[in-house]
């Protein structure tokens, strides 16, 4: 919940084609300035084989808080982006903290079957 001393700013996900449409609202304490002290920064980049798709950070209470988020963001770009999929066939989403270690990884394989033709 937002207090009176904070206030609720919209963070952008660039998409696959830069509108930046998907996005996260996180809460800023306007007295001291920052996110809340008990919060931690984890990075997200969702890549292909050939480019790097979404790049994004979120101040988040934990890395379990962390891994619900990934699940969701990755949910949310096979929703709006499920062509592209069938495109690039695999996506990998790092998670990262802000020393740029390696918390956990999402892999999303599609693959055709001899059965489809094209």
């Amino acid at each position: 919940m937002i207090t009176t001393n904070q206030a609720a700013i919209f963070i952008p996900l660039t998409g696959f084609d830069g509108t930046g449409k998907l996005g996260i609202v996180a809460e800023i304490d306007l007295v001291r300035g920052h996110m809340p002290a008990n919060t931690k920064r984890f990075h997200f980049q969702v890549r292909t084989g050939t480019h790097v798709m979404v790049t994004d950070a979120a101040e988040l209470a934990d890395t379990d808080e962390a891994r619900v988020e990934a699940a969701k963001r990755i949910g949310e770009l096979l929703q709006v982006h499920a062509s592209k999929l069938w495109v690039d066939e695999d996506w990998q989403m790092d998670v990262t903290d802000e020393t740029g270690l390696i918390l956990f990884v999402i892999n999303v394989n599609a693959m055709k079957s001899s059965a489809v033709s094209k």
